[in-house]
């Protein structure tokens, strides 16, 4: 049957510190690490039922950045961007070298998915040769933890 809340007892344990919600029923986690989560009901004639949910926390990096671009494309399509999910919170410095180590582009401190901070196909004011180029990222996610990533993109015409 149906209990009034204010009959039955709802106590939660995580080993997640920053965890806040003891003796609540309704509760929003977003969690950044993975974290078990055990919830116990008391009711008034003292029967116990327990629960326990464990979420893991997916640590991919979430950053996308095209592997292969046309320049000559329309506009749209023209650019090389810095994407990424939610879970990045800022982008330190972002370089694109050709293979001899020369930088083609060069971006720093700024939000993933700021499409000012894209790169063009251009160098020293030319447009940059078919080839292989190389992205260096230093990253800042949201729990502040930094990583670097690296990539390459190929330029096709």
């Amino acid at each position: 049957s149906n209990y009034d809340p204010s009959e039955v007892i709802a106590t939660w344990e995580s080993n997640f510190p920053d965890f806040e919600c003891f003796d609540c029923w309704d509760t929003e986690l977003t969690p950044v690490n993975s974290a078990t989560y055990t919830v116990t009901i008391v009711d008034d004639f003292n029967c116990t039922i327990s629960d326990t949910i464990t979420i893991s926390v997916d640590k991919t990096t979430p950053v996308f950045i095209a592997n292969i671009v046309d320049f000559q494309a329309a506009p749209e399509e023209a650019l090389v961007q810095f994407n990424a999910g939610p879970g990045v919170q800022m982008v330190e410095s972002w370089i694109i070298l050709d293979r001899w180590g020369n930088i083609m582009h060069r971006a720093s401190d700024f939000i993933p998915n700021d499409l000012s901070e894209a790169w063009d196909g251009m160098a020293n004011g030319s447009r940059v040769l078919p080839g292989v180029y190389l992205y260096v990222a230093d990253i800042v996610l949201i729990t502040g933890e930094r990583r670097t990533i690296a990539g390459d993109i190929t330029v096709v015409r």
